[in-house]
């Protein structure tokens, strides 16, 4: 049985829409919220110095496309004689649109269905990679969203549509059908008329979609391109490249391939699973029940020349195909294919097998779970028969990957239970059952939607009043609940691994740190010694201090209230502020000695005066720290002009007297304190980077980078609440040192432009009246 605890409940204005997929998170580590009033999007940060319990950094509100009339069927619509084109094409989507199962579609125009996608979009409208958002609306609109550099510092208004696939596919096919003129110049009866209507509202309608992977890249979490399959109404497929373009910066999107898979059948979900090099596997569900598993392949050039293609795509797109050689794993039976997971066997397996092979499981509604085990040749698609198995805890509103052969799902009565899969074996785990209901008796809610963080280490759940509720008298109807299934016990070396595992990044672990600082938190732990060895004098690698780093600052600091007159917490809570001084130290040593290293002496003599200083800085700040002491870290130059305050212009140095900080208040209690505070500091000796001073006494403040003085403009680090220059020396990337976050700019610069790249810097005459020996720092973390 899997622990798990709620550490944080969301209220939400409406009803979710959509089951089991009205949350979704991604590969970034955001989470999108579907109800009736729009989309709610939340950002999972990892900075440690937020307040309370509350995760959430960042926070919007997605409104749903407005409902328009978008669709221009073509000259037959003239033949609905005495009928709205609005109404009418409302009815035909109503009446043959509505899938089984569930209510009829209410064209109030809400979110029904939302995927991030599987990479994170390269050179797209943000800098920073991130994943972009497709949602599909009640009224059939497909809309891409994503993330813009604008209005960093204000959350709410940086997601803009990219893209409309659903205006996009109009035109196409639109043209198409004027390239079939022809037949609209014959006379035809009007009720010909209307079912040849039908027949296109059936071609035009989005009813699913889902991201796919590219077949020719290795690319597994960034890519400058993205492939989305799109579904219409008539049982056809769609496949839709899409990037940024390199000529206007805009988002684009072209159809690449189309074929029809289950004609006269309304798709209900769709899965791509990449096998190998220019090969895929796609596995489709309809709501009558049938699923059917495709081939798809890249064309090489000599295809190109001897093949039909219904659609060419321009030069330089991706010309996938539908390869001949469908199977059909399971045959209609009125139950609706609501998702779909799958699961390979490892390439040493593989190699061993010489066959490529794949699981697809799918749920059926409401609560059975199906799973086919696919063999790949060279000449077609081999299954075996398909095993099933009937979640005895409800009907299921959500499904999700746990670990490689284990599944977990949630079902409408509150419970969440573990499903084995693997080489198509299928097995409910007696006894894996996990109540997450809150206990009380009147219990009015019924579960809807669940999904996994992308560490596995979050769980996001929501639920909705129950349906004889009168969900007009409650202002938030709906909930988010987040359980964190960190384990309790060894948690310290579980984060390290997760971290390990992540490339050493922060950044990519952020689900797990936000559990690991509920435990700490909640247990108000400052016990140091349970997860830190004590200063490593540069023995510990720099990654690791950034994870010692942000557990000391998110450890629980009582107020001053809590802690006046307990002697032995004012003595730990010193303790902490003294370790995080000392590893942050230990920290900025690792980041300027590399940074001396990287420096190639042939540039020494070019330097420009803002470098000259930097690196007269830097070594003066090593120069002062005993435990470098057999490093070499003499001054290989000396600046024309010394660093001047940003006060007064007046000349500016480290203060060669360091005043220590009283982590306590001026008032710490008795001197017994006051000397375990310097027992636990032996280690932070020499300058402090931040501390320089002018001959006027002017502080100012310091670029970490650089630890050069820092004016305006200049960025600033959310989570460390440090600043760098606007544009670093040395081409430093503008990434801090202390925790890997991108530094962006403050709240005052939202208008201020990126300048240009250029080398502007080193055409400044030479900033430096003396050459000596470069510094041979000679150290390898």
């Amino acid at each position: 049985m899997v622990v798990i605890k709620q550490i944080k409940t969301f209220d939400l204005p409406a009803l979710f829409t959509a089951k089991p997929g009205s949350v979704r998170c991604s590969l970034d580590n955001q989470v999108v919220v579907l109800h009736r009033k729009g989309a709610a999007i939340f950002g999972l940060g990892h900075d440690p110095c937020q307040k309370g319990l509350d995760f959430v950094t960042k926070r919007t509100i997605l409104d749903c496309p407005k409902i328009v009339d978008q669709i221009a069927i073509g000259s037959s619509e003239n033949a609905l004689v005495g009928g709205n084109k609005a109404q009418i094409l409302e009815l035909i989507r109503d009446r043959i649109l509505t899938p089984r199962n569930y209510e009829g579609i209410e064209f109030l125009n809400y979110f029904t269905k939302a995927e991030w996608s599987e990479v994170r979009l390269k050179d797209g409208p943000m800098k920073t990679p991130h994943c972009v958002l497709a949602t599909l609306t009640s009224t059939f609109q497909l809309v891409i969203y994503g993330q813009t550099e604008q209005g960093v510092q204000d959350y709410q208004r940086n997601w803009t549509p990219l893209i409309s696939i659903s205006k996009t596919a109009n035109i196409i096919f639109q043209q198409k059908w004027e390239a079939n003129a022809a037949l609209e110049n014959e006379v035809i009866e009007e009720g010909l008329r209307f079912e040849e209507y039908k027949i296109r509202v059936r071609e035009l309608t989005c009813v699913d979609f889902a991201w796919m992977p590219c077949l020719d890249s290795d690319e597994t979490e960034v890519d400058k391109e993205l492939f989305l399959l799109v579904a219409h109404a008539n049982g056809t497929i769609g496949i839709w490249w899409m990037c940024t373009s390199s000529e206007n910066g805009q988002f684009v999107a072209e159809l690449i391939c189309s074929k029809s898979v289950f004609e006269g059948e309304i798709i209900s979900a769709m899965k791509v699973q990449r096998l190998d090099k220019n090969i895929g596997v796609l596995a489709v569900g309809t709501n009558n029940g049938g699923v059917r598993v495709f081939r798809i392949e890249k064309r090489t050039e000599e295809q190109r020349n001897t093949d039909e293609i219904e659609i060419e795509p321009s030069m330089n797109k991706p010309n996938y195909f539908f390869k001949e050689g469908m199977i059909e794993i399971w045959s209609k039976d009125s139950l609706r294919v609501e998702s779909f997971h799958c699961s390979m066997l490892p390439q040493e397996e593989r190699n061993i097998l010489k066959r490529i092979s794949v699981d697809f499981i799918f749920l059926k509604h409401p609560y059975h779970l199906c799973a086919c085990n696919i063999s790949v040749f060279a000449d077609g698609l081999v299954s075996q028969p398909a095993q099933h198995v009937k979640i005895p805890e409800g009907p299921i509103v959500g499904l999700d990957g746990y670990s490689d052969e284990l599944l977990m799902s949630c079902h409408e009565s509150g419970v969440l239970s573990l499903v084995y899969y693997g080489n198509g074996v299928l097995k409910y785990l007696e006894g894996s059952a996990n109540s997450i209901k809150d206990g009380s008796k009147m219990d009015l809610y019924r579960y809807n939607g669940f999904v996994l963080s992308p560490n596995k280490s979050l769980a996001f759940v929501g639920k909705n009043l129950d349906c004889f509720y009168d969900h007009n008298a409650e202002r938030d109807p709906s909930k988010l609940l987040v359980f964190s299934t960190l384990p309790t016990e060894n948690a310290w070396e579980t984060v390290k691994q997760y971290f390990r595992l992540n490339d050493c990044s922060l950044a990519r672990i952020p689900d797990v740190l936000l559990g690991f600082r509920h435990q700490l938190r909640s247990r108000k732990d400052l016990n140091i010694d349970n997860y830190l060895e004590g200063p490593g004098h540069l023995q510990i690698s720099p990654d690791l201090l950034k994870l010692y780093l942000w557990t000391l600052r998110a450890m629980y600091i009582p107020g001053e209230e809590e802690a006046r007159g307990d002697i032995d917490l004012r003595r730990k809570i010193a303790a902490v502020y003294q370790r995080q001084a000392e590893v942050e130290d230990e920290i900025l040593q690792h980041h300027y000695i590399s940074l001396l290293e990287s420096i190639d002496e042939t540039i020494l003599p070019n330097l420009s005066l803002p470098e000259a200083q930097s690196l007269y800085l830097i070594q003066q700040f090593l120069n002062s720290k005993p435990n470098l002491r057999h490093l070499s870290f003499e001054p290989a130059i000396i600046p024309t002009e010394k660093p001047k305050c940003i006060i007064c212009s007046s000349e500016s140095d480290f203060v060669d007297t360091i005043q220590e900080d009283d982590p306590l208040g001026e008032n710490s209690g008795p001197k017994d304190i006051e000397e375990e505070v310097a027992q636990r500091k032996p280690n932070v000796t020499g300058f402090q980077w931040t501390k320089q001073q002018c001959g006027q006494k002017h502080f100012f403040p310091v670029c970490i980078l650089t630890l050069l003085p820092c004016d305006y403009p200049y960025r600033a680090c959310d989570s460390c609440r440090v600043i760098c220059r606007f544009k670093p020396t040395f081409g430093q990337k503008t990434e801090c040192p202390l925790c890997g976050d991108r530094m962006i700019f403050s709240d005052a610069l939202e208008d201020i432009e990126e300048p240009e790249d250029t080398d502007s810097d080193l055409d400044d005459p030479p900033g430096i009246r003396f050459l000596g020996v470069k510094a041979e720092a000679g150290f390898s973390p």
